[in-house]
């Protein structure tokens, strides 16, 4: 039996059962390591909430997982908090939410470095993706929680994929986004091998068994990692359907490379006929729109996920942000697979787009940081329909926040904290970050896991599939 120790005595504990793997906890994951109710004093807080300052010094109330208050000078309130965290020097915000990501890629890292997505995706998924056996897909997506966590992303849509595998060792990407703390919309990629009644029979299956046992507290919901667009066109609305059916959101990659973006336009009649133009639908990187794709979403509440790091990494090109915005469209922000952007990191992802876009129009007021932020956090969090819960500083939300120290390492006075923030900031600025009321980093470290015989659990792991793909090759 291989144990991966938490902190703080909890164990995550992997068993073996013949060829097969069950991963589970030793022990609810459903605790919280600190108390109960919790003031934090003294700190500059940027809510990013249009009903509240952009800034102000003061304090954030929490008790349990959500914020019971927050607001400007010193708390004198009639709750006693069970303890005062004194946050002179720090800014607060709300935890960064990434609206697409492949977690599991974590383990893939500096990959086709000279490839397009094509050429990319012939190195990882072609060369790979068959050789995943039971327990990889959860020890690599939990590896990439664990990184997202320490980078600020406090709630990440996990678009999901299958590759070879089969229902249970696919479903272990969800198990593992769980056991991570991270608050999880899992994006469900259907089989479409199978028929849609099985497709849907699957499905139905997992969402009843989520249904019928309490709900994780960090299951933000469902969704759907649509496919038919690149597989088979003539089962568009099926998927369609399917999330109708559930009332969810479903998220296609579309008009991605350059190299194909013509090809990929030619299938926007038939997917707009299925009724991809809707208000919970959204386009991964959509960078190569005409203006009528563009109007037709726009025009339907439809939103994208802007992926700076990855658009540039695998020279996909730069969406027209701007444009966009101006058109109506919703817009959020991802950092993909780190496979593709190869650092699950905000912070550098806002700096990329921000940046890209002011070269391009030559026009420093053309997007500003506290615009970056906001596409960050609340606005992703608007697409993927959880900013109820989710993507600012609000009483009632989740207790979802970023202490930042700008003094470790230290970044100079701070004049704006949004633009300190996007400008000046990384993650090594993180000293703590909550989920949930829950700090699961701090300083750049796990309170949940001990993350050496993780990474050290991946490593073999890899080392056997790179073998096996090494081996394959050799036959050809």
């Amino acid at each position: 039996m291989n144990v991966i120790t938490l902190n703080r005595s909890h164990s995550v504990t992997r068993f073996h059962l013949g060829k097969q793997a069950l991963i589970s906890l030793a022990a609810s994951l459903s605790f919280s390591l600190q108390a109960a109710t919790q003031l934090f004093s003294n700190a500059t807080i940027v809510p990013v909430d249009t009903a509240q300052p952009e800034h102000f010094k003061g304090y954030l109330l929490i008790e349990d997982e959500r914020i019971v208050e927050l607001g400007a000078g010193q708390y004198s309130g009639a709750i006693k908090p069970d303890s005062v965290i004194d946050a002179q020097g720090k800014i607060i915000l709300p935890g960064f939410v990434s609206g697409h990501n492949h977690l599991w890629q974590s383990a893939f890292r500096g990959i086709a470095q000279d490839q397009e997505l094509h050429g990319w995706l012939q190195a990882l998924h072609r060369t790979y993706g068959q050789y995943f056996g039971s327990g990889d897909f959860y020890h690599f997506t939990l590896h990439g929680a664990l990184d997202q966590l320490a980078h600020g992303i406090t709630t990440c849509y996990n678009h999901s994929q299958r590759l070879a595998s089969g229902e249970q060792d696919y479903l272990e990407s969800l198990t593992a986004s769980l056991d991570s703390g991270q608050n999880t919309v899992f994006a469900y990629n259907p089989d479409l091998k199978l028929t849609d009644s099985e497709v849907a029979r699957n499905f139905n299956t997992l969402v009843q068994r989520y249904a019928d046992e309490r709900q994780p507290l960090n299951l933000m919901g469902f969704s759907l990692n649509a496919v038919a667009n690149f597989y088979a066109t003539e089962r568009l609305g099926f998927e369609l359907s399917l999330a109708r059916q559930h009332n969810i959101t479903l998220q296609y990659h579309y008009l991605e490379p350059f190299e194909q973006a013509a090809q990929d336009r030619l299938k926007w009649p038939l997917m707009k006929q299925a009724g991809a133009a809707a208000d919970f639908v959204s386009f991964a990187h959509f960078v190569h729109p005409d203006e009528s794709i563009l109007q037709d979403i726009a025009q339907a509440g439809g939103a994208m996920i802007w992926n700076p790091l990855s658009n540039g990494r695998l020279a996909s090109g730069l969406p027209d942000i701007p444009r966009y915005l101006k058109t109506g469209l919703k817009v959020g922000m991802g950092v993909d697979g780190a496979a593709s952007a190869d650092i699950a990191d905000p912070f550098e992802n806002m700096r990329m787009g921000l940046y890209a876009i002011r070269m391009k129009y030559q026009d420093a007021e053309i997007l500003d940081p506290m615009t970056m932020l906001r596409l960050h956090t609340l606005e992703t969090a608007k697409v993927l329909k959880i900013d109820h819960q989710v993507g600012s500083l609000v009483a009632g939300k989740r207790a979802d926040f970023l202490i930042l120290d700008t003094r470790s390492p230290l970044s100079g006075p701070v004049f704006d904290p949004a633009s300190h923030v996007v400008f000046s900031l990384n993650a090594s600025n993180i000293e703590a970050v909550y989920v949930n009321g829950e700090r699961l980093v701090h300083r750049g470290e796990s309170t949940r896991f001990e993350e050496q015989p993780l990474a050290a659990e991946v490593a073999g792991r890899i080392g056997r599939i790179a073998d096996l793909a090494r081996d394959a090759l050799a036959l050809e």
